[in-house]
């Protein structure tokens, strides 16, 4: 066990010694500078510390060792039966071939394999985007936690919560698209035009939004590429999906850690009730989110749990599980939405219940048995939510993925109108890429940390985290009436959620106040109270704990707001165009050159 648990770190160092590296040689590039800058630039980033959170100075040579050692442990089945990982050789990252492959894959194709290059724009990268997965909790029947009492420590900013979930064990091999469809998002008909003889275009429940389905054995990133280069203002993009890892069994992802029948009592009881006291939330707070609409994109839920009976009034489906595949399973949904309306009288008690709330159920199971969806029903569920009729104020999004350019116009278009986004930083590990959409300069970066302070050991680092907030062992609804505890950044998003309710009235967001065009994010991390973590100071960046952990209100009044807010441009362009970066990414997701959200 011991071995594993070396091996990680040590790979995780490596991935984060590359991660400064290829970030000096994109800074190098960007300013013409010779290797000689780029090698001062990484030793200055060493020194601030800004691009890793603990050292890791072991010799690549000494990891492969160590590797070998762990893998022949596990050939040979003197590994412990207990340390069901796959962990990857530390090997340097894998480099795109130069000219694209004549290649045709099959309908059947496993996430992971290798697909055909294409011409970098702002939706094709230069190698495959990763897929992407819920960004809850790791499934706790693999992953044995133990007491939180006892934390690794390399320094301030390397304390990680040991839950016994390794980083590395749920990173997903990348590169994963559906080979044969293509999202458009309000194009000319002229676009439809030049498809290829026998694609089909159908309608998604959003106006403007269709799906285009090409015909067997037509490859959607060529015929991407094709049609960017003659329409470059139009919005079209692949359909990334998310997808779990092959070995993940549904079983697994069905048993939250202590289940058991939810108590009849008021109030939260026992192990996993540290959150409010943690972030210093007081109960007359939730009358402060009265009326305030929320939309939560998500799994479904158990509206048949005692903590959601006689609710209905205030928790309204927007999208079901209608899209062809079996319904998903529902415990992480109804872990998330009971942390915000868990009704008070019960043993799950929400932060916010008396807020308005709009369910929207982007998910379905695949032939795994676990949570997927895809960019075409994120776009839908986004969509429904800026419906006129819903119109919602804050967007809780417990999951993670790829860059993705709909999806993130989308959220733009949202922002200008006021809406604030929190979102699941990720649980993939330190060592990997940004997680989108936290890693979006819009949205609210959420990282989860125990009742010790301690950071998750699998939440995802890197310089887009904002906040902190509490997402260890957490104390929550699950399905058939049952409660118990859950881990992930997707549990701490919604202590954020539920704090950006309760500042909302008075705030230049509320509509009532609203005057101009502003910045959602701003609005709200300059009227939070963070307290920081990890030895940075008052309004620094960490890449683990972000500006730190996020603090309650004492009151709702519109007294506490800063009054100087930064505008959205005046003039800002319909499709944003962010500046193309080199990004560097850890474990099983390639080094690439992508277009990156602005300052994610």
């Amino acid at each position: 066990m011991e071995l594993v648990r070396r091996a990680a770190r040590i790979r995780q160092a490596i991935e984060r010694l590359r991660h400064e590296h290829d970030h000096a040689r994109a800074a190098a590039a960007r300013s013409n500078a010779p290797p000689a800058a780029a090698r001062a630039l990484a030793r200055q980033a060493e020194r601030d510390g800004r691009n890793r959170h603990w050292r890791g100075d072991l010799p690549s040579h000494a990891a492969r060792a160590l590797w070998q050692i762990y893998r022949t442990q596990r050939v040979s089945g003197r590994g412990d039966a207990g340390d069901n990982v796959a962990l990857p050789p530390p090997t340097a990252a894998p480099v795109a071939p130069a000219a694209p492959a004549a290649q045709t894959p099959s309908s059947g194709q496993q996430a992971g394999s290798a697909q055909p290059p294409a011409p970098p724009s702002s939706d094709t990268p230069a190698s495959p985007d990763a897929p992407a997965r819920l960004g809850g909790p790791t499934p706790p029947a693999q992953a044995v936690q133990p007491s939180q009492a006892r934390s690794v420590v390399q320094d301030d900013r390397s304390r990680t919560s040991r839950t016994g979930a390794f980083a590395t064990d749920y990173i997903i091999p990348a590169g994963t698209y559906r080979q044969d469809q293509l999202v458009a998002d309000n194009v000319r008909a002229a676009v439809f035009a030049r498809l290829p003889a026998g694609s089909k275009v159908s309608d998604l429940a959003v106006s403007g939004l269709k799906l285009v389905t090409l015909p067997t054995g037509v490859d959607a990133r060529s015929v991407l590429a094709e049609l960017r280069a003659e329409f470059r203002e139009e919005n079209l993009g692949l359909n990334f999906f998310y997808a779990p890892k092959p070995y993940q069994r549904a079983a697994d992802a069905a048993r939250p850690e202590a289940s058991r029948p939810a108590a009849d009592s008021t109030g939260c009881r026992g192990a996993g009730c540290y959150g409010r006291k943690a972030i210093g939330w007081s109960d007359h707070l939730a009358a402060c989110a009265r009326g305030v609409r929320i939309g939560i994109v998500d799994t479904g839920f158990d509206r048949n749990h005692p903590t959601f009976a006689a609710r209905a009034e205030r928790l309204k489906v927007v999208m079901g599980s209608e899209h062809g595949g079996r319904k998903a399973l529902e415990w992480h949904g109804t872990g998330v939405i009971s942390l915000l309306a868990g009704a008070p009288a019960s043993s799950t008690p929400g932060l916010v219940p008396d807020a308005e709330f709009f369910i929207a159920d982007a998910f379905f199971t695949n032939s795994s048995g676990a949570p997927e969806t895809d960019t075409a029903h994120l776009l839908e569920a986004l969509g429904r939510l800026n419906a006129p009729d819903v119109a919602v104020q804050i967007v809780n999004m417990s999951l993670v993925g790829p860059k993705d350019a709909l999806v993130y116009r989308r959220i733009v278009e949202m922002t200008r109108r006021g809406v604030v986004f929190v979102a699941a930083a990720g649980n993939n590990g330190p060592g990997a890429p940004p997680g989108y959409p936290a890693a979006y300069k819009e949205v609210i970066a959420v990282t989860a940390i125990d009742e010790h302070g301690v950071s998750y050991d699998s939440a995802s680092h890197g310089d887009y985290i904002d906040v902190a907030a509490p997402g260890v062992r957490v104390r929550a609804a699950l399905p058939g009436g049952r409660e118990g505890l859950v881990t992930g950044t997707s549990f701490a998003a919604p202590f954020v959620t539920a704090i950006a309710a309760v500042s909302l009235r008075g705030s230049p967001l509320d509509p009532r106040q609203a005057r101009e065009a502003l910045d959602p994010k701003s609005v709200m991390l300059r009227r939070f109270r963070i307290e920081p973590i990890g030895g940075v100071g008052p309004q620094e960046r960490d890449v683990v704990y972000g500006l730190g952990m996020v603090k309650a209100p004492q009151t709702c009044g519109s007294e506490a707001w800063a009054a100087n807010v930064e505008r959205m441009p005046a003039h800002a362009p319909a499709r944003p165009q962010p500046a193309i970066r080199a990004e560097p990414v850890g474990g099983a997701w390639p080094v690439e050159v992508m277009r990156a959200a602005a300052g994610g």
